[in-house]
């Protein structure tokens, strides 16, 4: 398990070094190894109530 994340953190990284391919910046990339599938899911980071990503309060 931790050898195939591993790979896939490896390459992109490899990826984004090179400018190359399609990152997964706004995606969480999740793998089921019992049925060998890999889902992607899209998300957005910016939610202004959200004390980490969302508008600084003065």
């Amino acid at each position: 398990m931790a050898g195939v994340i591993g790979s896939l953190q490896a390459m992109e990284a490899i990826k984004y070094l090179l400018g190359a391919g399609e990152l997964l910046t706004g995606k969480l990339l999740t793998y089921d190894a019992l049925k060998m599938e890999f889902r992607t899911v899209e998300f957005s980071r910016h939610v202004p109530a959200c004390p980490i990503c969302g508008q600084m309060s003065a």
